[in-house]
């Protein structure tokens, strides 16, 4: 399932929660930020399982609470 925007991928995920096993997201997005989203996310089933992208070269690994999350740099090697 792909969605334009963050907000979009938040109404598609609450539509079916137990049908996504894996969240893939840009953290910049327009409307809701993919950290937002993740945040959102887990508030409604904790342990599903998340891999942020960014093109940005800066870009931390980022911590959430005692969890890390995985960050994918793009682009993406083919």
């Amino acid at each position: 399932m792909m969605a334009e925007n963050g907000a979009v991928a938040l109404d598609a995920f609450l539509a079916a929660p137990d049908e996504i096993a894996l969240v893939l997201t840009d953290i910049v997005m327009p409307v809701m930020s993919g950290t937002e989203l993740v945040g959102r996310i887990r508030e409604i089933r904790p342990g599903t399982k998340v891999v942020l992208m960014s093109a940005y070269p800066g870009a931390p690994i980022l911590q959430n609470g005692r969890e890390r999350l995985s960050l994918l740099r793009k682009p993406i090697p083919s």
